[in-house]
């Protein structure tokens, strides 16, 4: 019950923030692809949102610059944790970036644990 309410929690913390993928059934899959303009407004969206939201987050960061050292090194220790959590993640999804579906049978237990890793280092 509490895990279902962190999901909830997390999904509305991060509501339109995703890696740009989405399961598609086999009916859905024929109507997008072949679709281009569907892809392009889909891709320029995305990148524009994309783009605005990191330049608000980049612009936030820049200006709060009154954390001390000690703070600094907490925080730079978190972050490369934190890297190492995500990036993994995002190098295999490259990977083949040729094909067009993901395969990835029993995901759930491996992404509950992951999203645990990630908020034992952002929530200190």
């Amino acid at each position: 019950m509490a895990e279902e309410k962190l999901y909830k929690d997390l999904e509305n913390l991060f509501d339109g923030q995703d890696f740009g993928f989405s399961a598609v059934d086999e009916n859905e899959l024929k109507e997008l692809s072949g679709s281009k303009d569907t892809e392009e407004l889909m891709l320029s969206t995305a990148k524009s949102e994309d783009i605005q939201r990191l330049e608000a987050k980049l612009d936030s960061i820049i200006s709060n610059k009154s954390t001390t050292p000690s703070n600094q090194e907490v925080l730079n220790a978190k972050m490369k944790q934190l890297e190492s959590l995500i990036l993994p993640l995002l190098v295999n999804l490259k990977k083949n970036s040729d094909k067009d579906y993901i395969y990835w049978p029993n995901r759930t237990p491996i992404i509950d644990a992951q999203i645990k890793r990630i908020l034992d280092v952002t929530r200190f």
